[in-house]
């Protein structure tokens, strides 16, 4: 087992043991509890953390563009919960924290309301063929559009899940304007990715 030690916001030696399974935390002297049913939080260590930010974007799903920070996992083994999250001092939410589940850490952070996501169907074809056997088609096509309002560059990451065929009696092509750069993003069947950087006031074009 692993021990360190560490100030906390009080000037309290806190110690830090990582073992195997566990991360725990001895803090001296004592809190009290009141018998009221209201949350009590005692600071134990504090980290910083370097983090990649990206704007992500599923227009399929939803038009908002949404800030996420991406970073490595922080040492230690910690158990599941909750965790606030802030942006710029102001509280954006919670969201709930597996660091057993992932190989890195994802974390939302709220709306970008300095992007415009606007999403345009430009086709949505049905029809037909075969002599022998019946064929039925279905052909559709959207139009993403994404605009940033923002005065510094911000890195992009637009998501677009296909249709995965599950029976060897539907096929399912797929064509994407541009190439994008990840298939399969994160193991996930038929979710492809666009990673670029959006310049201030740029507008860039995306077709499924």
């Amino acid at each position: 087992a692993a021990k360190a030690a560490r100030a906390d916001e009080a000037g309290r030696i806190v110690a830090q043991f990582e073992t195997q399974y566990a991360t725990e935390f001895e803090v001296p002297g004592q809190v009290d509890l009141p018998a009221d049913g209201r949350q009590v939080n005692v600071a134990l260590a504090s980290q910083s953390i370097p983090v990649k930010q990206r704007i992500r974007v599923v227009p399929r799903g939803d038009t908002a563009a949404m800030v996420t920070a991406e970073a490595e996992l922080p040492e230690g083994v910690w158990i599941p919960g909750d965790a606030q999250l802030y942006r710029d001092g102001s509280y954006i939410g919670s969201t709930f924290w597996n660091a057993q589940a992932k190989e890195k850490l994802v974390l939302p952070f709220g709306r970008d309301d300095r992007i415009q996501v606007t999403t345009n169907r430009t086709k949505n074809r049905s029809g037909s063929g075969g002599l022998i056997s019946q064929r039925n088609e279905r052909q559709i096509a959207d139009l993403y559009t994404v605009t940033s309002r923002h005065k510094v560059p911000v890195e992009l990451l637009v998501l677009e899940a296909s249709p995965v065929a599950v029976s060897d009696q539907i096929s399912v092509e797929a064509a994407f304007e541009p190439k994008p750069r990840l298939t399969d993003w994160e193991e996930k069947r038929g979710v492809v990715a666009w990673q670029q950087s959006l310049a201030p006031g740029e507008t860039l074009k995306f077709v499924a």
